[in-house]
Order: C-alpha cells, then structure tokens, then sequence
C-alpha cells in the first residue's frame, strides 16, 4: 500500500505530495507529481511532534522541511528504528495528548454543569415569576378564564339539567365551598352526559362532574371526597398557575414591567388549551391534601378518596381510558399511601347532607329537564 504525506519546504507555499519510505535513519520522499523529485529527511536530526485536527498526524521537521504523515502507519516503523530522541518525543507526546483528551472532557464537564445549574437557577427564578403573575392575578380572571374554557370545550350540548341531580349536587358543593366564601369565587356544578369516572375543576368555580363518576361512585363519601379535591385546585388556583408555568419565559418582561394588561390578554388567550393541560403532581398532591383537610374541617369522612382510589386502580384497565379531561386522578400506588398518610382522625363524624339512594334513583330513571342551564 503506497504511504503519502505532505512536505512543505520553506518559500514554497503549498504542501507537496510525497510517497515516504523508511531507509536506514532517514526518510526517503518522493514527489507523486511527474517531475518525481526526492528528499532525504535525516531522523537523527528531526524535531518530532503530533499535530492534525485529531492529533493524528506525526510531523517531523528538519531546517527548511517539515513532513506530515499519517501516525498510525508512520509510528511502528519510527519506533523500530530504536532512535531514544525519537521514542521519547513519541512517548512525551502520547502523554501530552491523553492530557489533553483528559482535559477536554474536564471541561466539558464542567460547562456541562454550568449549564445545568444556569437552567435550574433560570427555572427557580421563572417559578417565582409564576408565584408573582399569579398574585398579580385578580380572582375575578380566575372566573372569566373557567368560564371562557368551559364554552370552548363544548359541553352544553351533553349537559344534564335535571334538577333532582343538579340540585343536590349544587347543595353540596355550596356547603363545601362554605369556608371559601369571602374569596370571591364562583363555584358551579355541572353535571353533563359522560361516561368518564371522573370530574375535573376549571379556575374560577367552574366544577365539571360526569355522570359516569355518579354510576360508579359507591357512596356519598367517594363523590364528596373528589369534589372536596376538586374545590382545592379551584381554591389553590391551580389551573391558573398551570397557564403560568407554560408561559413561564413569557412572563418574565411582563412581571418585570408590571404590565397587568398583558398579562390578562395571555392568560384568557390561553382557555382554549387549559382542558389540554395535566396538573402536576405537586398540584395534585396538594389537592388531596388540602382536600381531606376540607374534609376534616367539616367533620365529614375523609376515606371516600382513598376507596374511590382504590377501587379506580382494580378497575384502571376500564376506566382510565376515558381520563381525558384536567385532572384525571392518576390512582398510582405512591398516591394511596400518601393519602393514607393523610388521614386525620375526626371525633365526630358528621353524615354528608346528600341522600345518595334518591340521587342514584334519579340518575338511573334519566332526565325529563331540558331547560338551558346557567353559563
């Protein structure tokens, strides 16, 4: 296999392909080109050094010429001519570029970690810009915000406005949200014709439950412990803050400016999409919590959660495949026992005020209301 490399000469400009061949000390050049002249290279004399874009190339270089050749097929046969200066600059500079290699990944590591450590001091300081929109936010947007995106998501076509489900349902959340009052909000059941074992809160009040959660729901305590979850995404103001997280690069200038116009215009033009959001589990976990403390607070039972729970996870295959809406309750088993964690002791237990024998009789004989329900 012919062996080329290139020999620049001091004056000349461009480098000159050679053929090379090791003869005694020295190496012999030829010109590939057809003049065909040749040079001697004596290694006794030769400066040796790695050079190239990978320091693959083993350059050698005498007064007026410097020679480079490939270092895989140049290096065996230096090494054989058992020269010391020669295998010492080939010992110095393999040592010289395993540093190197050492060093570049030293480096690399470390503007690795500076840049992990840029974006999570960028992420904490956009979650104080969350905290900060959101307490700039009057509760008031929370309530045109939850309106707007319950029209967006269609349901008025499937709502159910019979009043000997709508009523109980209103009643109690009423005396749930009681303690919430003087915050200003807006609490509104809906009940619409879903088979979803399910029901999801919109910011502002706007409680969305689907029948399929009535069918399903064993007790009282199961229904009043989800919407008792429900109420804490709507107290805590979850679904805003959601918003906010997504935009969380966007809110940066306009907290900054204080500019509370802009704000409201990118917080309603986002209630198309908010159905589309997941609450995080942080968000979720806070529900819970909150919500048995709710729950607690009203001397109600607060095991209705954790069995809805439970028995959501024997019957996961089934049901969670009609989870599509905000907050679908993932039932995982980190979730369960946290709740039971949760669990307060109530020293007197009080009956939830809803008679749940008449409202599943309601439900099992169907509606005869078709008056338009509240928007």
């Amino acid at each position: 296999m012919e062996q080329v490399g290139r020999l620049f000469i001091t004056g000349q400009p461009e480098a000159i392909l050679c053929r090379w061949e090791v003869v005694g000390a020295a190496l012999q050049l030829q010109e590939r080109a057809f003049e065909g002249r040749t040079w001697t290279l004596e290694l006794q004399r030769a400066r040796l050094s790695l050079g190239g874009f990978n320091e693959d190339q083993i350059v050698l270089q005498t007064e007026g010429m410097t020679f480079y050749a490939g270092r895989p097929e140049l290096e065996k046969p230096l090494r054989a001519l058992g020269l010391m200066h020669i295998h010492q600059a080939l010992g110095r500079e393999a040592s010289r570029v395993r540093h190197n290699v050492r060093m570049s990944y030293v480096w690399a590591g470390m503007l690795f970690l500076l840049l992990a450590l840029s974006g999570l001091f960028g992420w904490w300081v956009t979650d104080r810009m969350v905290d900060a929109a959101a307490a700039m936010t009057p509760v008031s947007w929370d309530i045109e915000l939850g309106r707007t995106c319950y029209k967006s998501l269609g349901f008025a076509a499937r709502e159910n406005h019979d009043p000997r489900l709508v009523r109980p349902l209103q009643n109690l959340a009423d005396q749930l949200t009681r303690p919430y009052q003087d915050q200003g909000l807006a609490f509104e059941i809906h009940l619409i014709n879903d088979p979803q074992v399910n029901a999801f809160a919109l910011p502002g009040g706007q409680i969305i439950v689907c029948t399929g959660l009535l069918e399903n729901a064993e007790g009282a305590d199961e229904l009043v412990g989800v919407l008792a979850h429900e109420v804490q995404h709507v107290v805590q103001r979850h679904g805003v803050r959601s918003i906010y997280s997504q935009l969380r690069w966007q809110l940066a200038l306009t907290v900054l400016v204080g500019d509370s116009s802009q704000l409201h215009a990118q917080l309603l033009s986002s209630a198309t999409f908010l159905a589309g959001l997941s609450y995080s589990r942080d968000h979720e976990s806070e529900a819970d919590r909150q919500g048995l403390a709710l729950l607690a607070q009203l001397q109600w039972s607060q095991q209705g959660l954790l069995k809805f729970f439970q028995r959501l996870d024997k019957q996961q295959g089934e049901m969670e495949k009609h989870l599509k809406y905000l907050s679908t309750h993932p039932a995982s088993a980190e979730r369960k026992a946290a709740l039971e964690k949760m669990l307060s002791p109530v020293s007197a237990e009080k009956s939830i005020p809803l008679d749940w024998s008449a409202l599943r009789s309601a439900l099992g004989r169907g509606s005869q209301d078709v008056s338009p329900g509240r928007q």
